[in-house]
């Protein structure tokens, strides 16, 4: 995720300006607007979000079992 950040213009450190180095910056607004894509693409095409549910099921059970 660093290297993506870093193509967004998030700096390593300091203040951080615009729309999508603060998108990148903020985990709460990234996952919002993350989950607000979603939804849009269930609402046009319900197979398509399979894959990032499965996704993001496998990341929590992996999560877990790491404790």
């Amino acid at each position: 995720m660093s290297r993506i950040r870093k193509v967004a213009g998030v700096p390593a450190y300091g203040e951080v300006s615009g729309f999508l180095p603060t998108l990148f910056s903020c985990v709460f607004c990234m996952s919002f607007w993350t989950a607000l894509a979603a939804w849009g693409l269930y609402e046009f095409e319900p197979r398509a979000v399979v894959p990032l549910a499965a996704w993001g099921f496998a990341g929590a059970v992996e999560r877990f079992f790491r404790r």
